[in-house]
């Protein structure tokens, strides 16, 4: 009987060796490894395959092999969107985009300062065809990537959730889920009553 179950047990573990596909390799990197902070709040991959991690000391990148930071005027970055050759980041009372330069270096171009100060932390960043949602407490910034135009609204209550559906923003607050209308206003949906203070 111990024969018959040591065999078993040898043929499952040279198959499970022979078979891994299953098994993906899983990689931890300390802190000192990738030299950032303590805390990498969003994570988002480039077609290439590189990430990028928005994280309380910057934009971290790694290709695969190499870390780099890039720093954002010493700001906590919270959030972190790649489209194309861009990468959005969000953070404390700063928004805006890395881009490679001319040799491949990544530069970093603020977009908050065409705003009025508003202050606060950007959570979240979506995107559709032409418009990048950049999503803090109580206001939501779009930028419009063609015009290189700016537009902030205020909530009326602080930003739990956001979302886009059919290129459409909506954002859950305390007073319930509101839509982002063609003329850049926010407007309650009705369905969204017995949420509110949810």
């Amino acid at each position: 009987m111990k024969r018959t179950i040591g065999l078993l047990l040898s043929i499952f573990f040279i198959c499970a060796n022979i078979f891994p596909n299953w098994q993906r390799k899983v990689i931890n990197y300390e802190r000192n490894q990738y030299k950032g902070g303590f805390q990498n709040w969003m994570i988002d991959q480039a077609s290439n395959g590189w990430i990028y991690c928005a994280n309380s000391v910057g934009l971290l990148e790694f290709d695969g092999t190499n870390w780099s930071l890039y720093n954002v005027r010493n700001n906590v970055l919270r959030a972190v969107k790649v489209i194309g050759d861009r990468i959005y980041v969000g953070g404390s009372s700063e928004f805006g985009f890395f881009e490679p330069n001319d040799i491949g270096l990544l530069t970093y171009k603020s977009l908050s300062e065409k705003t009025r100060d508003w202050g606060g932390e950007v959570w979240n960043i979506l995107a559709d065809e032409s418009t990048i949602y950049f999503l803090s407490d109580r206001h939501i910034h779009i930028y419009n990537k063609k015009t290189d135009a700016i537009i902030t609204i205020s909530a009326s209550h602080k930003i739990d959730c956001s979302t886009l559906v059919k290129n459409i923003l909506y954002i859950g607050t305390s007073d319930g889920i509101f839509r982002l209308n063609k003329q850049n206003t926010l407007s309650l949906l009705q369905s969204s009553e017995p949420l509110k203070g949810r």
